[in-house]
């Protein structure tokens, strides 16, 4: 069924694909080059969980106003990006995945930006290692991960820090495609430490040893309640810190934590990176 949906609507939710920008309908205003604009710095490739899930719509919302605020002149591939494929190719559905693939890349060569940047772990994963190993040869432009682009904009004052309402003390959580599979531990790190009233803590297991959000690997389709079992400790691993917000860097992590924090009763505000850092910029 997974399969079937994705297929035909190049989307996981099987919703029509011409809704993947439906999360800008809500910025104060909408950027100038949105779609497929072949002179901007960057193309900003959203992923299913953000574009076509509501509750997910605030971590692009958040991004592309930091983009903004920064002054970096962003666009998108708009109703031409279809699903990564890794939901296909961890499910063995290989001839479907590369299909995707191949598309992707060809719309991305096609508007000619150089760099590409991701929020959701796996689809950086897919972009950065699969893609190129799919294909056999370079995709001939740069890939990154949010978390990157961040700690960059940060660092060079391209955004004018203030302590957030919600300061004081926070833990991070390193999504399995961000951390284990991609080496990225350190730039989001940074960018929390960079942040006034902050005091950041780290869980009982973090970086490599980090546990899964249990939403991953398309584990969420076929063992729902072991989505909820593994959850359920990570969540309880977030409060024993002590931190008023778990803060990762994954959309699927923060849909996934988010519900097990309400479903155990836990009280930690779950948010993406770009979230938090959006609610610190002056």
């Amino acid at each position: 069924m997974m399969g079937t949906r994705i297929t035909t609507h190049y989307n996981v939710s099987g919703e029509d694909n011409s809704a993947r920008l439906a999360w800008t309908d809500n910025l104060p205003e909408k950027p100038e080059g949105l779609v497929r604009d072949s002179g901007a710095e960057m193309a900003y490739f959203v992923g299913c969980v953000s574009a076509m899930f509501p509750m997910s719509y605030g971590i692009p919302q958040s991004f592309a106003m930091l983009l903004e605020k920064a002054g970096v002149r962003f666009t998108t591939l708009g109703d031409e990006e279809r699903c990564c494929g890794f939901p296909l190719l961890v499910a063995g559905q290989l001839e479907q995945a590369e299909a995707l693939i191949r598309h992707n890349v060809e719309a991305m060569r096609e508007l000619g930006v150089p760099r590409v940047v991701t929020t959701c772990p796996s689809c950086y994963h897919m972009w950065h290692y699969t893609y190129p190993e799919v294909l056999g040869e370079p995709l001939g432009f740069e890939v990154v991960h949010a978390v990157e682009v961040l700690d960059e904009l940060v660092e060079e004052g391209r955004l004018e820090l203030v302590e957030p309402r919600r300061a004081g003390k926070v833990t991070y959580h390193d999504p399995c495609d961000l951390g284990r599979k991609s080496g990225i531990y350190d730039p989001p790190r940074r960018v929390l430490e960079q942040i006034p009233g902050v005091t950041l803590v780290e869980m009982q297991q973090s970086r490599e040893h980090a546990l899964c959000c249990g939403g991953g690997g398309d584990l969420e389709t076929f063992d729902p309640q072991l989505v909820q079992e593994v959850s359920a400790q990570r969540i309880a691993q977030a409060a024993e810190t002590g931190a008023s917000v778990l803060v990762s860097a994954c959309p699927q992590c923060v849909r996934t934590l988010s519900k097990a924090a309400r479903a155990n009763r836990v009280r930690v505000r779950v948010m993406d990176i770009t979230q938090y850092l959006e609610k610190a910029v002056a």
